[in-house]
């Protein structure tokens, strides 16, 4: 059973990464800040995982297991979960505008040398 769970979390997160690669290359095209907030929302949503059941043992991405108890049970693990899609999405906002800023003041940095 362990190895079955550890084979199938490898293979959805070469696939979730997969995915991601594919929207960036879907992005490329888009302003920078706009395609990192995409590709941002993208890899929180499917890279960040919760807890499926009440023991704490196996995890899944929370998307998940938000809209399977959301949809089929009455646990009180859905408001969590989505309380950590929120948090790593907060994250991962926090993480494209301080990139941003960085990218920004070293543009200009690099304009003022060759003036």
């Amino acid at each position: 059973m362990e190895t079955e769970y550890i084979i199938a979390g490898s293979v959805y997160v070469a696939s979730a990464l997969g995915c991601i690669l594919v929207l960036m290359r879907m992005t490329r095209s888009f302003p920078r800040f706009l395609r990192n907030l995409i590709i941002g929302a993208g890899a929180v949503l499917l890279l960040t995982p919760w807890f499926v059941d009440q023991e704490f043992q196996y995890y899944a991405p929370a998307f998940v297991v938000f809209m399977m108890d959301t949809l089929f049970e009455d646990t009180g693990m859905a408001p969590r979960a989505g309380k950590a899609m929120i948090l790593s999405g907060l994250v991962a906002f926090l993480v494209v505008v301080v990139v941003e800023i960085v990218a920004r003041r070293r543009s200009r940095n690099r304009e003022n040398l060759f003036l």
